[in-house]
């Protein structure tokens, strides 16, 4: 999932951070089911040895509110700490526009890339259907 998000961040020329970041968080979001984590995978083991053994019910309803409330809780602390700890909102950095990609170019294009002054950005080439000249996509949208 993180390749897909990381190649569709640099395609809309945003940091790819803004996406693989809550991506990465939610991975660790999932309480509701039996296999979602070791624990839970424990506990159903050794549940199976009592009386009345542990369902797949059980967990969904004691995971479900604590899904909810860790969504809504992470969501907040990976918006505010993202861009406090790791500069998420940051404009697309250099080094995302490696030797690797052979779309995408860091110019000396001066402009104000999310609400940050830069000297300059990233551009993605665009194939146009009707030209034959090649098109660089910047942050704002402009070719």
């Amino acid at each position: 999932v993180l390749p897909i998000l990381k190649s569709a961040a640099i395609q809309s020329v945003a940091n790819p951070l803004l996406l693989q970041l809550p991506a990465t968080i939610a991975c660790s979001l999932a309480f509701m089911l039996p296999t979602a984590t070791p624990a839970n995978v424990v506990v159903l083991a050794k549940s199976q040895e009592m009386p009345k053994p542990l369902r797949v019910r059980e967990f969904v309803f004691s995971g479900l509110p604590l899904n909810l409330v860790t969504i809504l809780l992470c969501s907040a602390l990976v918006h505010l700490m993202g861009h406090a700890v790791f500069d998420s909102s940051s404009p697309l950095p250099a080094s995302m526009c490696s030797l690797e990609l052979d779309s995408c170019y860091y110019l000396s294009i001066p402009g104000l890339v999310q609400n940050e002054e830069v000297s300059s950005q990233a551009c993605i080439l665009q194939d146009q259907k009707n030209s034959t000249e090649p098109h660089c996509l910047l942050w704002n949208g402009t070719l």
